[in-house]
């Protein structure tokens, strides 16, 4: 068993499905387009060698996904389960059971999970899934026009999401980004209440040169003084530095290096204040329902470092996780 999280998710998933040889089950109330099932699994949901069946409930879905659904009583077989809301992905004998509809948003906009399950594990949700099989209701490809001819309301699922930023990507050599705790403020002028972290785009300041930040990490964004999460901004430059004109102002002589951030979660920043999410809380939560894990990549249980005026630390991707789903919520 592995929980896993973001890029690692996508390309984990991406991998068991172009591993099939044999079967693809699905269990999932949102489904995205045809082009994006087809890119995921390289094709192998259109193959004629692997048995393939999906359980959706077709009055949520959106006409936007008959494609899909076309190809799939085409090629295998789709039924409808009224209210089912499991994220179930039996490839072969191994299983994903997940938060993550099969959609663009979900694994590639989304901070989803996922839980990846060997065949001795996987046995419990076969059989789960084969009962929704059976108390589920087959549908026909004339069934299913009838279906799409009567939706005319706004879509339901998850296309709204694509107004997220694309923080996920498939990939193959690449590396999956880093997670970073960043201090914003000093203690000689800390982060006050009425202060908003809301700005789409911004330059953060670093003592040290952040060479070890990459493109595309993720920087949670703490307040020094409010001991608060502030919003999560996703790094599009590499670190530079401020050169001897540009410093024309005495805090960039401490601060001497900078990158870009996009802020993810700007609505958050406007009303971080209200959320309460303080850095100690989280830990402690986190710790007692995982006692074994860590906070930082430096196995830490703790934000000591902060003590020591460090103006960032990299963080256990699965703590990183923990607090972006706090925020969501």
């Amino acid at each position: 068993m592995k929980t896993l999280f973001g890029n690692e998710l996508l390309n984990e998933f991406a991998r068991l499905l172009n591993s099939a040889k044999n079967r693809i089950w699905i269990c999932s109330p949102y489904v995205g387009s045809l082009k994006f099932i087809e890119t995921i699994s390289n094709n192998k949901i259109n193959s004629s060698k692997v048995e393939k069946k999906f359980i959706t409930d077709i009055k949520e879905v959106s006409k936007l996904n008959f494609k899909f659904f076309k190809r799939i009583i085409k090629t295998g077989e789709l039924r409808t389960l009224t209210g089912v809301h499991a994220k179930i992905y039996i490839i072969d004998n191994k299983c994903l059971v997940t938060s993550a509809n099969l959609t663009e948003t979900a694994f590639y906009r989304r901070h989803e999970i996922g839980i990846f399950l060997n065949e001795e594990e996987s046995k419990e949700s076969i059989s789960t899934y084969e009962n929704f099989w059976k108390k589920s209701i087959k549908i026909k490809r004339i069934e299913l026009k009838e279906t799409k001819d009567k939706k005319k309301e706004k879509s339901k699922d998850e296309n709204y999401g694509f107004k997220l930023p694309k923080i996920w990507n498939i990939s193959q050599k690449k590396k999956l980004p880093q997670f970073w705790l960043k201090p914003i403020g000093v203690s000689e002028n800390p982060i006050t209440e009425n202060q908003k972290f809301s700005d789409l785009e911004v330059e953060l300041h670093f003592a040290v040169n952040p060479k070890a930040i990459r493109v595309n990490d993720i920087i949670i964004a703490y307040g020094i003084g409010a001991k608060r999460i502030l919003t999560i901004y996703k790094v599009k430059t590499i670190g530079a530095k401020f050169t001897e004109n540009e410093q024309s102002e005495e805090w960039m002589k401490r601060w001497s290096y900078y990158l870009t951030g996009q802020n993810l979660t700007p609505d958050f920043g406007k009303v971080w204040m209200k959320k309460s999410l303080y850095a100690s809380n989280l830990i402690s939560e986190y710790l007692e329902n995982n006692p074994t894990e860590f906070i930082t990549h430096n196995k830490s249980k703790g934000l000591g470092a902060l003590n020591f005026k460090k103006d960032k630390i990299r963080l256990e991707s699965d703590f990183a996780s923990f607090i972006m789903n706090k925020i969501e919520q």
